[in-house]
């Protein structure tokens, strides 16, 4: 099989469906992937950004305190403006 086909099967999978894939890696090895692990893992960063904020969509990976901190900051600024 062409790379291009495989990996024109995974830019054709819905969100839902790519995030269920790393949902259930998780599930059959008892830990999250590593970008390493996943033949899709570029397919991935294009539709989430991030490889940890993938992983929290996922649903693999809690939101960090930091982050959300981070966020509500900037929610805080933009609105004072």
């Amino acid at each position: 099989m062409l790379a291009e086909e495989r990996y024109g099967t995974y830019s054709r999978m819905s969100d839902d469906e790519l995030l269920q894939l790393v949902r259930t890696y998780a599930e059959e090895n008892g830990r999250e992937p590593t970008k390493k692990d996943l033949s899709y893992s570029g397919e991935l960063k294009k539709r989430f950004g991030p490889w940890n904020r993938m992983l929290e969509k996922a649903g693999t990976r809690q939101v960090s305190a930091h982050y959300l901190e981070k966020r509500e900051r900037r929610r805080q600024k933009r609105c004072a403006r």
